[in-house]
């Protein structure tokens, strides 16, 4: 079936304004939880998490399309910054919906769309602009606000990154002390995960092994039979494999899949991370850390050849999509000093400052520290809940860590926009237009905090003061020198980005095609 342009409109919003609905009941600091039903005799799931909220929203079969869209804005905030999703799903239903009074008006779609994308680069670079370096005394104020308030937790976030410092990474793992707690090791991280997503849904969004063995090759796989050898010695062993490769074919893959699905193999596989000469240093790195022999491909290392010995092994790792996170002692300590020390002498006769620091941060890496913070709850519904915070909340941290901090509550939208008179760039019904949705953000979080909304103006008249909003309190105070609330430039920037694309989207479409197709069960 084939809509118009005004049925194609009109079904997308009807969509998207439902996803934005009950996803935008749970924004700011109120603690608002949705419930969500789950089929045969699972308990219903009370969370707050904006994404998961999202895919489990079942509508008819035509307005199914434009949650999908604003599903699309959760994931790619999630995926950009991990957080953010509620205020780019607030974010971009409100711009829909002044871009359609607009284009009623006989505005064009595509010049509507064109100055809100100009708008939205201005504006995310001017934050990122302003943004101020993170401290260890603001890291408590970024945990607790995405931890929904949650003191306790965002103390522990605050003492592990005390104790590993700003540039270690820290995992989350279930308690079996039957209570919360927290623990500091050595760890190595790769910014490398699975090697292709196919094994997302093999292994899970994030696989952990305990007292694994590693292979580490620069080969590229294209037979099975070639990493054969080295899951039989895994099998025999009884331990689980982690292979950390350049590349593998689809036929070798497909394979390993299979193989994985029908309980043969106890294995994942990891891609090696970073481009050109990089990679080979890393991995050298890697297998430094672990103890195990590196295959180099350009010497005909075959690793059908494995043995034992040329394997590496930690006390555990934790694998997803994005990254590889080894925990535990390195075996051999003297050789991890041997190498720092070839790193310290490569920076110092690096030609550039881009080596230099790509030299340092591979040291880094080789003396990283790990945190692990072991949750535990009453329930499936508890634990799952305080981890979907803690996920938050980590990573918020870390995208202040690396981008700095803003205005929290969804000021910094309006403050800098204002501040450097953004709505000359273009005409003023579309600088109105703008200016509404962006308010929109701080609006609902107000709504939810206090039971009504609140005035533009009163807003303005406060930020031009230099004062923000605490929503638990429910009070304005002065920003500076408390920075109460804040938030990582990088969320806000990369939640409005990912709001304005699918907005823009939806704004220009003219023809919906709809397929018949089986209603999937749309299980959690």
């Amino acid at each position: 079936m084939i809509y118009n342009e005004e049925e194609t409109n009109e079904t997308l919003v009807k969509g998207i304004e439902a996803v934005a609905d009950v996803v935008g009941v749970t924004l700011g600091p109120a603690r608002n939880s949705v419930i969500i039903d789950r089929p045969d005799d699972l308990p219903p799931l009370i969370i707050n998490d904006g994404v998961t909220i999202a895919r489990n929203i079942s509508l008819s079969k035509e307005e199914m399309v434009g949650a999908k869209l604003l599903i699309e804005v959760c994931k790619r905030a999630q995926e950009k910054s991990g957080d953010g999703t509620t205020s780019a799903s607030v974010l971009a239903n409100a711009l829909i919906k002044e871009g359609m009074k607009l284009i009623e008006r006989g505005w064009n779609p595509t010049r509507v769309r064109k100055d809100f994308d100009k708008l939205a680069e201005h504006l995310a670079t001017k934050i990122q602009e302003e943004a101020s370096e993170i401290t260890l005394d603001n890291i408590y104020a970024i945990a607790l606000i995405s931890a929904n308030n949650d003191e306790e937790m965002a103390l522990r976030i605050t003492e592990i990154i005390r104790g590993i410092g700003m540039d270690g990474v820290i995992t989350v793992e279930p308690s079996h002390t039957g209570k919360d707690e927290t623990e500091i090791v050595k760890g190595f991280e790769s910014s490398a995960g699975y090697i292709h997503n196919v094994l997302e849904r093999v292994n899970g969004k994030e696989r952990r092994m305990e007292n694994p063995l590693v292979l580490v090759s620069d080969q590229e796989v294209k037979d099975f039979e070639e990493i054969l050898p080295a899951l039989e010695l895994a099998k025999e062993n009884k331990r689980p494999l982690l292979l950390v490769l350049k590349s593998i074919s689809p036929i070798a893959l497909n394979q390993f899949v299979v193989n994985s699905m029908n309980g043969s193999i106890d294995a994942s596989i990891a891609k090696a991370e970073d481009i050109s000469v990089w990679t080979g240093l890393k991995l050298g790195d890697l297998a430094t850390f672990l103890d195990c022999h590196y295959f180099i491909n350009a010497l005909d290392e075959d690793i059908r050849y494995a043995r034992l010995e040329h394997l590496g092994e930690c006390e555990s790792l934790v694998i997803n999509a994005s990254s590889t996170l080894f925990i535990g002692q390195p075996p051999n300590p003297e050789r991890v000093a041997k190498r720092c020390e070839q790193i310290v002498e490569d920076a110092a006769m690096a030609e550039t400052e881009f080596h230099k620091k790509k030299n340092l941060a591979r040291m880094g890496k080789l003396n990283g520290m790990a945190g692990i913070i072991k949750i535990h709850g009453e329930s499936e519904q508890e634990i799952h809940n305080k981890k979907d915070r803690l996920d938050d909340s980590l990573n918020a941290v870390r995208s202040a860590i690396q981008t700095g901090y803003t205005w929290g509550s969804g000021l910094s939208l309006i403050k800098y926009y204002y501040k450097h008179n953004l709505g000359d760039l273009v005409e003023t019904d579309i600088h109105v237009a703008f200016r509404t949705a962006l308010f929109s953000v701080f609006n609902t979080l107000y709504k939810n905090c206090v039971g009504e909304e609140t005035s533009l103006e009163n807003v303005l008249h406060n930020i031009s003061q230099e004062y923000a909003y605490d929503g638990i309190l429910d009070e304005w105070y002065l920003h500076a020198p408390e920075y109460r609330v804040i938030d990582p430039a990088g969320v806000v920037c990369s939640s409005l980005r990912s709001a304005v694309s699918v907005a823009g989207y939806v704004l220009t479409a003219k023809r919906l095609i709809m397929r018949e197709r089986h209603e999937l069960d749309r299980r959690i």
